[in-house]
């Protein structure tokens, strides 16, 4: 029973990913496509939207080292004030491609803040 109990807390448990650069990640992107990723970087391009449909808050913004971006979003906003320059630490799934809709989106990290998971944007050193 207590083995039982134990095998069903760590089954929802995320472990963070370690985290690695922008370039890192693009250059195996085929071995992360759909995985927990934790990738440092610079912000650029930040914006705050909401969505005309549904109303909805969301943020993007593209995550640099200088060699390689990758696109990130998020529902809502970042639960700590970033902005364009900031170095920034993003964890979430990484996807080579999603569709949504009519749209395609390619190397994108969803960084929505999900309960029980890793997932987020907090600012790095």
């Amino acid at each position: 029973m207590t083995v039982a109990l134990l095998s069903l807390i760590f089954v929802g448990f995320q472990a963070p990913a370690k985290p690695m650069s922008v370039g890192d990640l693009m250059k195996s992107a085929a071995k992360y496509d759909r995985k927990v990723v934790t990738v440092v970087g610079k912000v650029a391009k930040y914006q705050e939207r909401v969505a005309k449909k549904s109303k909805r808050a969301y943020t993007v913004f593209d995550l640099t080292d200088g060699k390689a971006t990758v696109h990130v979003y998020m529902q809502n906003k970042p639960g700590t004030k970033i902005k364009d320059g900031d170095k920034a630490k993003v964890t979430g799934p990484f996807q080579r491609e999603k569709k949504v809709g009519t749209q395609t989106y390619k190397d994108e990290i969803d960084a929505s803040v999900v309960k029980g998971k890793t997932n987020g944007v907090v600012p790095s050193k």
